[in-house]
């Protein structure tokens, strides 16, 4: 694998960020660009958005809320903010170690490219992405932590049992023009 570069995108760019969003192995709608900027307004942050390439060709995405502080800029984690770790796309291949090369080289670049500019990281990595010894051999601390998934038929039950603040970033959401489709892409209205 030729060496990854890990580099922020904008505008222009954004297209790499949603291909790998769209198609990654471990997809999350909470790496929705959308999504990413309501939660980054509803908490004064800056969103940004990572791609990591081989090449020319965009392999990961990590969405990424900054905040401004009195010591610099700082990674924010907000119980909010459930994914700020990479989805990948997996390289069509028949043996399970060449997805674990990519994943942990991937990983390591990510790694680096975060170690420079901030002090102190704390990335909510989405399942089923778990083999996370590049992280620790770099002497990250790595823990596990869990979320709930439940079935969403009678949605006004559902509505009742999601937490007060959430119920308000949808309403935020919805206002703003975000909705949510069937095939589970986020869109922005006009």
């Amino acid at each position: 694998m030729a060496d990854l570069q890990v580099k922020p995108i904008n505008a222009p760019d954004y297209s790499a960020y949603d291909s790998v969003v769209a198609r990654a192995y471990n997809p999350s709608p909470y790496a929705e660009r959308a999504y990413v900027r309501i939660v980054g307004e509803a908490f004064r942050s800056t969103p940004e958005f990572l791609v990591v390439r081989d090449g020319d060709t965009p392999i990961s995405a990590i969405p990424l809320l900054l905040l401004l502080g009195r010591f610099g800029r700082s990674l924010t984690n907000r119980s909010q903010w459930y994914n700020n770790g990479p989805l990948l796309i997996l390289r069509d291949s028949h043996y399970p170690a060449a997805a674990t090369s990519r994943t942990l080289s991937v990983l390591d670049a990510v790694a680096k490219y975060l170690e420079a500019r901030f002090g102190r990281v704390i990335l909510n990595i989405p399942a089923p992405l778990t083999d996370l010894r590049a992280l620790m051999a770099r002497g990250w601390r790595v823990s596990p932590s869990y979320t709930y998934l439940w079935p969403i038929g009678d949605l006004s039950s559902t509505e009742r049992a999601i937490d007060k603040n959430l119920r308000r970033l949808i309403r935020r959401a919805e206002e703003s023009g975000i909705s949510y489709s069937e095939d589970g892409s986020a869109a922005q209205g006009g």
